[in-house]
């Protein structure tokens, strides 16, 4: 089997699960949790970035988080359980440290909605600053 063949039987397999509940499922869901994001974007924007409610709603809402007790925002697409606990079995973040990191995370997230042209220097910015 060549590889044209092998990428043409995966893109039809995946045009057949377009076609599934399963995937319309997921499809609204992303929809869903696009729209959150958008609310959620514009509540951080107008709220005191010094404050613990800014870094928990960033750290626990904005970011894509598992169906957890910590969880502001569940995401269809989690990464984390718990960043705080992640974070801790590497390094002992203060609640100052940690709103920093809310606020890179955010200034990140702004400029991914405002910029996408500028993706590259706003990734490059972010992970020199933090």
């Amino acid at each position: 089997m060549t590889i044209n063949s092998k990428l043409k039987e995966l893109v039809d397999k995946f045009e057949e699960y377009l076609k599934s509940a399963e995937a319309k499922s997921h499809l609204e869901l992303m929809k869903k949790e696009k729209k959150e994001v958008a609310e959620l974007m514009d509540q951080l924007s107008s709220m005191d970035k010094k404050s613990k409610d800014f870094t928990n709603l960033v750290l626990y809402g904005l970011l894509p988080n598992h169906d957890t007790k910590y969880a502001k925002r569940v995401s269809l697409f989690p990464s984390f359980m718990n960043i705080r606990k992640f974070f801790d079995g590497f390094f002992k973040y203060t609640e100052d440290e940690y709103n920093i990191i809310a606020n890179k995370i955010f200034d990140l997230a702004i400029s991914f909605r405002d910029n996408r042209d500028n993706l590259p220097v706003a990734i490059k910015e972010f992970i020199t600053q933090v």
